[in-house]
């Protein structure tokens, strides 16, 4: 077979498929669960649904060192079980660009004071 350049990007395409988080996944469900690839499909899709990824995610892709973490409204009482409260997905920063900038001119205390500041104040949405 004549290789040219189309049949190579092809084959490059289908090499960087297969190294994808969402491919790695599937892999995982159809060798540890004997799944079909119609059924690991779905679940698949379904983790991307409820982990809001790729064309389920809220507000476009996360940036590096953001997680989406479910958290209990405001307005919940406390004492309530946690069945019982309404959940609140949000954008939750752990890392920032910045942080590297603070550990390198304030130590260790100053960036985990930052980033605990962060996370304490920027997330009260």
């Amino acid at each position: 077979m004549i290789q040219n350049y189309t049949h190579q990007k092809e084959l490059m395409q289908a090499r960087l498929d297969i190294k994808s988080c969402e491919t790695m996944l599937a892999n995982i469900i159809s060798q540890g669960t004997s799944c079909s690839p119609f059924e690991t499909q779905i679940i698949v899709d379904k983790a991307k649904e409820v982990f809001c990824i790729g064309e389920h995610s809220e507000n476009g892709k996360l940036e590096v060192g953001q997680m989406i973490w479910l958290a209990v409204e405001a307005k919940e009482p406390p004492g309530k079980p946690l069945k019982e409260c309404q959940m609140k997905r949000v954008i939750f920063t752990y890392f920032k660009p910045g942080d590297e900038e603070v550990y390198r001119l304030y130590g260790l205390e100053a960036k985990r004071k930052a980033q605990i500041s962060r996370m304490t104040k920027g997330n009260q949405e």
